[in-house]
């Protein structure tokens, strides 16, 4: 039970029927048709782990949910064993040789917990605890239920294709009026034979010579060469191009010292998350919530909340935008997976923008690093499979002053 809370159901499940035995001793226990309700149960498992979310109590919970019936196929001449089913059991079924084991029985368990006609619940623990309201409610409840006996009563007569055996026994109790063998009795003209057996037969259509039947030779089939080769490995896909890590290029140095370097990477990081998450807080309140989670060695730039009303950055952090957006495609047959650190999109065109937390900021465009404009040409090749239609413009935001530049 260590491996209840680690293994998927099919598998921890098989691993109780195969590697401990569980089926030989269901085998044992209940016969060789148990196989089939096992691997029914199994094949159950596989279905619930391809549609929902893989764990033993959601199973537990989806399985006892469903209403679940297994169909045998009783015309199956290659199994030699003889089949005991329920009549709601063989519905849909046909057998050669159908046994009608007991007749006689009629079901006649009277529910303590009813409904009347007006919906309310009733309880009567016994017939001594009936009114006369109670009477006509549990007679029309034995009116169902003896409809529904007859109506088992056609299933169970026209399942076999050849032979039909209706038996039944009486104990020191009389049968109850009504049951099977009584209906069926009741319905035919019959003279028993000697040994007190009614036989109803009908005449052979045709003539069968056991010498003539032939069993059809199997042609054995050649299997292709491909058969008795171990397949190649499958190729292992190369793990995805992160567009602000390319392989082709030299990552920056931020800084030599490495104090400095720590606390502007918890400057950077910090300042990241607040210009993903303000923007979604109401205005008056964005000093007060990004003071209460600063921490005491890091200060904000100055003009740091004037990004979200100045008219040359409020659209990148206006309603319309996204922040943190995943993207993923194929250049050049090279996988790329990156994400985006905020996206506008317009009617004509869309708007990218990433953060760099660099200590060093380029005084003009034209002297950006390489490799950060490799980054946003990427990203832009990317979005223009999503927006054909549209320009793509790209922004870096500086944050160690919070000066936005345009790559063109």
């Amino acid at each position: 039970m260590d491996n209840a809370d680690k293994m998927p159901p099919f598998e921890f499940f098989s691993y109780i029927l195969s590697v401990l035995g569980g089926r030989k001793y269901f085998v044992a226990r209940l016969g060789d048709e148990a196989n089939e309700a096992l691997d029914e149960f199994l094949n159950l498992c596989m279905t619930f782990e391809q549609n929902n979310t893989s764990s033993l109590q959601g199973f537990l919970t989806w399985i006892s949910e469903k209403s679940i019936e297994i169909k045998r196929d009783l015309d199956n001449s290659s199994v030699n064993a003889v089949r005991i089913m329920t009549v709601h059991g063989s519905k849909g079924l046909q057998g050669n040789i159908v046994f009608l084991p007991d007749t006689r029985f009629v079901p006649r368990t009277p529910a303590r917990f009813v409904w009347d006609k007006k919906g309310n619940p009733l309880w009567i623990p016994n017939k001594n605890a009936r009114t006369e309201k109670n009477d006509e409610i549990f007679d029309e409840l034995d009116t169902l239920r003896m409809q529904e006996y007859r109506r088992l009563l056609y299933v169970a007569i026209t399942r076999p294709k050849d032979r039909l055996y209706i038996c039944g026994w009486e104990g020191k109790k009389q049968a109850v009026a009504g049951n099977w063998y009584d209906l069926i009795l009741g319905a035919i003209e019959y003279t028993p034979d000697e040994d007190g057996i009614i036989r109803f037969k009908s005449a052979q259509r045709k003539e069968v010579n056991p010498e003539q039947i032939q069993t059809q030779k199997e042609t054995p089939i050649e299997l292709p060469p491909w058969v008795y080769t171990s397949p190649l490995p499958e190729p292992v896909p190369p793990k995805p191009l992160a567009p602000s890590k390319p392989v082709d290029e030299t990552v920056i140095d931020e800084s030599a010292l490495t104090a400095a370097q720590e606390l502007a990477m918890r400057r950077g990081t910090y300042i990241h998350k607040l210009l993903q998450f303000l923007p979604q807080i109401a205005p008056e309140k964005r000093k007060t919530t990004a003071e209460k989670i600063k921490p005491q060695d890091i200060d904000l730039p100055d003009n740091f909340f004037d990004v979200f009303e100045n008219h040359n950055f409020k659209e990148l952090f206006g309603p319309n935008s996204l922040a943190e957006v995943p993207v993923v495609g194929v250049i050049d047959g090279r996988a790329i997976s990156g994400q985006i650190d905020r996206l506008v999109e317009k009617e004509n065109e869309v708007l990218i923008v990433d953060f760099k937390s660099n200590r060093y900021v380029p005084s003009s465009p034209d002297k950006i690093p390489q490799v950060y404009k490799t980054q946003m040409s990427t990203y832009k090749a990317l979005l223009k499979n999503v927006f054909p239609a549209k320009m793509i413009k790209t922004y870096l935001l500086w944050i160690e002053n919070m000066s936005l530049m345009e790559i063109e």
